[in-house]
């Protein structure tokens, strides 16, 4: 497997796990009369997270923009 592959795979993994950990968020304010409460430092992990979430924002805008390039390769 190539390094694009990859990182088009491991982007659209992110965006999964981002998304599922979204609807879960928003499904337990729903059913909870509409209010819940995040806690993002709740073990002082709060940095960590931050430079995680920021290096897998990379994987996903560049596994879109490899994705996005091989649909227009399709094309021609």
């Amino acid at each position: 497997m190539d390094w694009k592959r990859f990182i088009v795979i491991f982007g659209y993994l992110q965006s999964v796990g981002m998304t599922i950990t979204m609807l879960i968020i928003f499904f337990n304010a729903y059913f909870n009369n509409y209010k819940t409460i995040v806690l993002i430092n709740y073990f002082g992990e709060a940095h960590v997270e931050a430079v995680f979430f920021s290096i897998m924002a990379v994987f996903i805008f560049v596994g879109l923009f490899y994705a996005m390039r091989d649909l227009e390769q399709v094309k021609e």
